[in-house]
C-alpha cells in the first residue's frame, strides 16, 4: 500500500518469523522450503530465517527447491514438495 518505510517495518516485524523467531517453540521442528526461482519472495528471505535459527538452536531443516517458484502447482514442484513433508513428519512424528 502507501506505507512510509517505517510502517512498513512496523507491519514486516508483526509478520515475519525473523522477527520472533526467539518466541518460536525450542523443541518443535521446522522444515523451510523455498523455491530457487521464486520470483515473488527472494530466497534471501528464508536464508536470513534459516541464519536465525541456527543462531537460537532451533531445531529445522532446510530445503531448496531446485526449478521451484512462488507456486509449486504452476511449477510442478509440488511432488518434490511433498515427498519431503511426508519425510519430515515421518522423522518427527513416526509412522
Amino acid at each position: 500500500g502507501n506505507m512510509t518505510p517505517d510502517e512498513k517495518r512496523a507491519e514486516l516485524s508483526k509478520r515475519s518469523a525473523l522477527y520472533f523467531a526467539d518466541r518460536l517453540p525450542k523443541e518443535t521442528p521446522l522444515l523451510l522450503m523455498h523455491g530457487d526461482e521464486d520470483t515473488v519472495v527472494p530466497i534471501s528471505q528464508t536464508d536470513s530465517l534459516v541464519k536465525e535459527l541456527e543462531r537460537l538452536h532451533r531445531p529445522h531443516e532446510y530445503r531448496i527447491i531446485k526449478g521451484g517458484g512462488h507456486v509449486a502447482l504452476k511449477d510442478g514442484s509440488y511432488v518434490e514438495i511433498d515427498q519431503y513433508r511426508r519425510k519430515f513428519l515421518k522423522k518427527h512424528l513416526g509412522k
